[in-house]
């Protein structure tokens, strides 16, 4: 937290509460004069990706945190107050859809931007995505038996993913254009 306040240079923290956990950050709202979202990364690459793409998104839209410092695997964000949502309403699906749309309308403006961690321009690639991740979980003991069936079962649909791209003129191995890859929020849920 020494650090914390040298980058934010606010000595007045006064609470410190960690909102979320996962395998890629851990995220704490963090309290002082103004309430700060602070994430810190399981590693570089994935705080500089996301601190670029939240940065480029908050220029054009208000409807994301806005960046304010970076430095090694943490990031600091303005804090939005809200609670999670217990029933999904039509509501929060259209504007869950028109925030969707209103990324797209972005595209053209990010050219620059650099791809997601895990982005996939190739149903290939895609494959070997889950490959990789499949060949984690066969070494979890508990899991041997489920991932023996899960690689034949992925096995079959490999082939059948092989044979419909065939069928419908689309190339197994080669990635999409510019023109056809999408802005996805990849972490976008309510």
């Amino acid at each position: 937290w020494h650090e914390l306040r040298m980058v934010l240079d606010i000595p007045d923290i006064t609470e410190v509460s960690r909102i979320y956990g996962g395998k890629n950050s851990r995220v704490f709202k963090v309290s002082a004069e103004k309430k700060y979202c602070v994430k810190l990364y399981a590693d570089d690459k994935r705080c500089q990706k996301e601190f670029a793409a939240l940065t480029f998104l908050s220029k054009h839209t208000e409807k994301v945190t806005k960046p304010i410092a970076v430095q090694s695997r943490l990031a600091i964000y303005n804090f939005i107050e809200g609670e999670h949502i217990q029933k999904i309403t039509d509501a929060d699906i259209q504007e869950a859809v028109n925030f969707l749309i209103e990324l797209q309308s972005l595209k053209s403006n990010a050219i620059n931007c650099h791809p997601a961690s895990e982005a996939s321009f190739s149903v290939e690639a895609i494959v070997k995505n889950i490959e990789q991740r499949a060949n984690k979980l066969s070494e979890v003991n508990e899991l041997k038996d489920f991932m023996t069936d899960f690689t034949e079962v992925f096995k079959n649909v490999t082939q059948w993913c092989k044979k419909e791209c065939e069928n419908s003129g689309i190339s197994f191995e080669k990635e999409i254009t510019d023109s056809e890859r999408v802005i996805s929020p990849s972490d976008f849920r309510f």
